[in-house]
């Protein structure tokens, strides 16, 4: 496999014009495309992202309503016990991973981001959540 020669700085910085080009390529592309995961804000999309791993939309999206109406913001969420919340997600497969995922990423925005998803995190502090 041949590698990129490009540079360590030069991978993390993508000129915002190519950037740009590439979005309007994908709408061009897709231009009705949208998520199946029913959301009404970041942090739920995050957990219902963790919990859509090896599951379909459509089971995640049964069990995100009840979830998201006991457990409504990253403070609630980092206070569940592990195996309350597996008990929860149970359906979505994986339950153990993806509970301690939702908690510890819940516990690492209140302790590091002041409880939510803003647009001022970097993809670096959106890759350290677990």
């Amino acid at each position: 496999m041949k590698t990129n020669p490009q540079t360590e700085s030069q991978r993390k910085y993508v000129k915002p014009q190519r950037i740009q080009k590439i979005i309007a390529g994908l709408e061009a592309m897709y231009p009705d495309a949208t998520c199946a995961l029913k959301f009404k804000n970041p942090f739920q999309l995050l957990v219902a992202t963790i919990l859509s791993a090896q599951c379909t939309d459509k089971r995640v999206n049964k069990v995100t309503p009840r979830l998201f109406a006991k457990f409504p913001t990253p403070q609630a969420f980092s206070a569940i016990p592990q195996a309350v919340l597996e008990k929860e997600i149970h359906s979505a497969g994986f339950f153990r991973n993806k509970s301690k995922n939702i908690i510890g990423a819940a516990r690492m925005l209140v302790s590091d981001h002041k409880g939510k998803i803003s647009r001022s995190m970097t993809m670096e502090d959106m890759l350290a959540l677990p």
